[in-house]
């Protein structure tokens, strides 16, 4: 196999969900597009398990650029300060340097930018995840299925955490019984008392985790989604209302019977459990 780089895909500075359910199955069906050619992947570093089921290579980068912004549509915009597919193109070529790569050419490389994304223009785009392939492991590591919980504890917008924390404490105690696991990383999300803690674990690790899972739970969050990628069903929480479709259509491929809760950030722990008890 030839070492240069035919098609090269640029890291992702957007958020994780928008990474899970956005970027990486586009540059799936890209990568279907050109079955017969290398295409190399560049990536955060710890990301490499969205990309290994279809890249020749998964190269994580260095570091990631200083910019004003990022979220969740910080890769589909042109907006000033942030990065301009130019950009894109010459941090790829900056990074492959030492990879014998050879010289990539300017339109063989894929940016964020390169996908229309314009939730007003009409339907959102559905998720290109091959159905053939869901993440995690059909392998089973554990012999009794078990509930996953991801207890966002963010500085960035820290209203979309549930509080008081306690309420996650409330939530174990009411799931007295059940086998749950804690995800997350670690600094950005909490153990609730008595769950198993396996926050800050390598990505393919957690996704093999969740798909042993029988449901994930939580506030609106990247780690959701991926669950949905798991085919894991998901009982969120959110006060965007935008994440009706995407829970419901848009970014869930295999149809899962995701439930919300409430239409905002913080509902009861009561709440919670009358729509986690039908999926547990």
């Amino acid at each position: 196999m030839s070492e240069l780089s035919t098609y090269v895909a640029a890291p992702f500075v957007g958020e994780f969900g928008w990474e899970v359910a956005m970027w990486a199955p586009w540059l799936r069906w890209m990568r279907n597009e050109h079955r017969t050619v290398t295409f190399d992947v560049l990536c955060k570093p710890g990301h490499q398990a969205l990309y290994a089921d279809f890249a020749t290579r998964v190269i994580p980068v260095k570091e990631m650029p200083d910019i004003l912004q990022v979220d969740c549509a910080n890769a589909f915009v042109r907006v000033n300060g942030r990065l301009r597919r130019e950009d894109y193109v010459e941090w790829v070529k900056r990074e492959l340097e030492g990879h014998k790569t050879g010289q990539v050419k300017k339109g063989r490389v894929y940016t964020p930018l390169d996908i229309y994304y314009d939730w007003n223009g009409g339907r959102p785009p559905i998720l290109r995840q091959r159905i053939d392939v869901p993440y995690g492991s059909d392998a089973k590591i554990v012999k009794k299925p078990f509930i996953a919980v991801h207890a966002r504890a963010h500085q960035k917008q820290p209203d979309r955490n549930w509080l008081p924390r306690e309420k996650w404490d409330e939530l174990m105690d009411e799931l007295d019984g059940e086998q749950v696991i804690a995800i997350g990383a670690l600094g950005h999300s909490l153990c609730p008392r008595g769950a198993m803690d396996l926050r800050g674990r390598p990505l393919g690790g957690v996704m093999d985790l969740l798909s042993q899972c029988r449901v994930i739970v939580g506030p609106s969050s990247g780690p959701l989604h991926l669950a949905n990628a798991c085919r894991v069903p998901v009982v969120w929480w959110s006060g965007n209302q935008k994440d009706e479709e995407r829970y419901a259509t848009a970014w869930n491929p295999y149809h899962l019977p995701n439930r919300r809760v409430g239409v905002t950030w913080q509902p009861s722990v009561d709440e919670v459990m009358a729509c986690l008890r039908p999926t547990s």
